[in-house]
């Protein structure tokens, strides 16, 4: 998917498919385990908000 969105020129040609992909997972997981503690989806929303500016703006 990352890789035919670089392609389509909607994520940065410099990107590593593979690589982003591994990030994404490990901040939604992140959030996952910070909302789970917190008790409240916030972290999660947080963490998707951020990595979807990150990537955004690559």
């Amino acid at each position: 998917m990352l890789a035919q969105g670089r392609d389509q020129g909607e994520i940065a040609a410099t990107l590593d498919p593979a690589a982003t992909a591994t990030a994404v997972v490990a901040v939604l997981q992140g959030g996952y385990v910070l909302a789970r503690a917190a008790g409240s989806a916030e972290p999660f929303t947080v963490a998707v908000d951020g990595i979807l500016g990150l990537l955004a703006s690559a």
